[in-house]
């Protein structure tokens, strides 16, 4: 039994490095880390711990535990805090980095140096009920795990395309909420003093 649990552990490890070594550029690295992070790769079953500076590649989910949070930091300055008990895959396709919130919160700043860099990806939040594009925002995002997705701008705007193809603009100080019947407007919760 030593030797298959050694056997075993060997090939794991050596499967391991090989994916992270293909050569696929990694789309952000950890910034920092409280608590608990796991991310798994997507052709894995198994849970990973995540440290400061490690790297994230294309289609890794990342679940944070109960006083777990993250910070993916990009290389061009732009950041996503992660708030505790969330769950969200990153992924890249058509030069936009997009962003599947399952469940919980996050806060994403894409304006970090004020302007974009000429071959900037776009930013994208990918929900069953629509498209957020957060480019060119610094935003706060929730979800209860099946139920909508709300949406707060704190500084820029956010383009929101709904499954319907009707597209809307938050912007600085507005609130909304995605969700089956589309985009509904709150500016109730949210006062600037």
């Amino acid at each position: 039994s030593g030797t298959g649990f050694a056997t075993t552990l060997i090939w794991y490890k050596s499967t391991d490095k090989s994916i992270s070594n293909s050569g696929e550029a990694p789309l952000a690295q950890v910034g920092s880390v409280s608590d608990e992070v796991l991310k798994r790769p997507p052709d894995r079953l198994l849970w990973h711990a995540l440290n400061t500076g490690d790297p994230l590649y294309n289609g890794e989910t990342i679940r944070t535990s109960t006083l777990g949070e993250i910070r993916i930091q990009f290389d061009d300055g732009r950041y996503i805090d992660i708030e505790p008990d969330s769950l969200i895959q990153l992924s890249k396709a058509q030069g936009e980095i997009s962003l599947d919130l399952m469940e919980g919160g996050l806060f994403v700043n894409a304006k970090a140096d004020g302007s974009s860099a000429p071959g900037q990806s776009g930013l994208v939040l990918n929900s069953a009920q629509g498209k957020v594009d957060l480019s060119g925002a610094s935003a706060s995002l929730s979800k209860s795990e099946g139920q909508k997705l709300n949406l707060q701008v704190v500084e820029g705007s956010a383009k929101i395309q709904s499954k319907d193809g009707k597209t809307n603009e938050l912007t600085s100080g507005k609130s909304g909420t995605l969700g089956t019947g589309g985009l509904s407007f709150d500016s109730s919760q949210l006062k600037i003093i």
